[in-house]
């Protein structure tokens, strides 16, 4: 291809006229107009793509098509217009070689595939102000994005939608994020830190399994899913308004060592932090109320605190534990099951003159446990 002496290789206009385009000797393709809705199958411009590395959408285009740029594998740099508010299917799928991408304030939604397969594409970044509210189906899926932090308007993600990305490693979900559907970031096998905003209402999949997981911050008023065998997991932030730890949360985080919760928990699911190894401390929130089956089993936890409002301790709840120190500051609950401290060998301390502090509460509990009164 020879550019005429203005560098123009390729030129013409689409959508009736309404949209002007030009692909310059320097590898920019430029677009200028009002509107950009008309879509096909064969773009014009799509025949000059191994010959195109820039591409710019003025201000005053809205829409631009699906598919209108996919595949071109040359593409490094994207500039999309202010007036840019939806990007439809597969615009910029398989574009391998780009790396940045920033979307503007209008932008409002971000089509199925649009950026599927940029394995380049590390960084995604959005304008002041922006408006999305939508990160369609396989949108990101298998790209090479590294980080994903959602602006303050997004609502919802949806399935498949950044599946595949083994790059990603960190994802900030807060702001008025409600939606994480199935799939949504399935075989992201670099994940290492998530944040759910309180907003989160739904997240269709657990996270269990994610062995590169290495922090989660959770502050959602449900959690809603799990972290089970997250091996890699070593710190947790629990606040927002949960009520419990659900059953099963982080079992088998082998590497947990900090949990800090904020949130007013007064119920610890049954298996909770069951088989976390690594866990040697930990603080019961001052509102639990009830300890389930094998919540701490097998865990390295070597001293607890039971605040006063601890009414039930069930069955195995610390069981094989490594307690060696146990405080009950308060009257006694009012049941601790046969076998809430099997296999372990423990002193524990209750107030002395506390009347609900009867010799049958004074119990192994399936452990060795020595009481002394304090």
């Amino acid at each position: 291809v020879t550019p005429d002496a203005d560098g123009i290789i390729a030129s013409g206009t689409w959508n009736n006229g309404r949209i002007q385009w030009e692909l310059t000797s320097d590898g920019i393709l430029t677009f200028t107009g009002d509107l950009f809705l008309y879509e096909s199958e064969n773009y014009p411009w799509q025949a000059y793509s191994e010959y195109i590395t820039r591409i710019e959408v003025s201000d005053g285009i809205i829409d631009i098509p699906s598919g209108a740029f996919r595949g071109f594998s040359n593409l490094t740099g994207v500039y999309l217009g202010s007036s840019v508010q939806t990007l439809g299917r597969g615009v910029f799928a398989n574009c391998v070689s780009i790396q940045t991408v920033t979307l503007p304030a209008g932008i409002s939604w971000l089509s199925a595939e649009v950026f599927r397969g940029c394995s380049s594409l590390r960084t995604v970044e959005f304008a002041p102000g922006c408006n999305l509210v939508s990160v369609g189906e396989y949108a990101f899926a298998d790209s090479g994005i590294v980080k994903f932090a959602a602006p303050n308007g997004l609502r919802s993600i949806e399935e498949n939608a950044f599946s595949g990305c083994t790059a990603l490693q960190s994802v900030s979900l807060q702001g008025s994020v409600s939606t994480i559907e199935s799939g949504a970031f399935s075989g992201c096998s670099g994940l290492q830190h998530i944040i759910l905003g309180a907003s989160v209402e739904k997240i269709a999949d657990s996270f269990d399994g994610f062995t590169s997981l290495i922090s989660v911050e959770i502050y959602t008023n449900t959690q809603l899913c799990t972290f089970k065998d997250c091996t890699s997991l070593s710190t947790v932030v629990i606040g927002g308004q949960m009520t419990e730890v659900e059953p099963f949360s982080f079992y088998g985080c082998s590497a947990l060592s900090s949990v800090v919760i904020q949130a007013p928990i007064d119920e610890i699911g049954e298996y909770a932090f069951a088989y976390c190894s690594s866990l040697t401390l930990f603080k019961i929130p001052d509102e639990v109320k009830k300890i389930n089956s094998g919540a701490f089993m097998g865990t390295g936890i070597i001293q607890i605190t039971f605040p006063s409002a601890v009414k039930q301790i069930l069955v195995g709840a610390f069981s094989n534990s490594a307690l060696r120190e146990i405080y009950f500051p308060g009257s006694a609950p009012e049941m601790i099951t046969a076998t809430a401290f099997d296999g372990v060998t423990a002193t524990s301390y209750y107030p002395a003159g506390n009347a609900t502090w009867t010799e049958d509460k004074l119990q192994n509990y399936g452990g060795n446990i020595t009481w002394l009164p304090q």
